[in-house]
């Protein structure tokens, strides 16, 4: 994990925070931006997608089920 080189909070990335929180304004624009969703947080090694699941956030799921090439 942190290959992606992100800012991190408690190891994970704004991608992390704003799928968990199903916040896909927020997710789309660091998408925009160049966020990866393909790294992990530190902690569980989860991609946002991951987290989008846990935390039972479908629209975000469908976002980044777009462009999430590992689980």
């Amino acid at each position: 994990g942190g290959a992606g080189g992100e800012p991190r909070q408690g190891g994970r990335t704004g991608l992390d925070e704003g799928a968990f929180e199903g916040a896909a304004d927020v997710v789309r624009a660091l998408r925009a931006a160049g966020a990866d969703p393909d790294d992990v947080d530190d902690e569980h090694g989860t991609t946002p997608l991951g987290w989008a699941a846990y935390a039972c956030q479908p629209d975000v799921q469908t976002i980044l089920r777009r462009v999430t090439s590992t689980g």
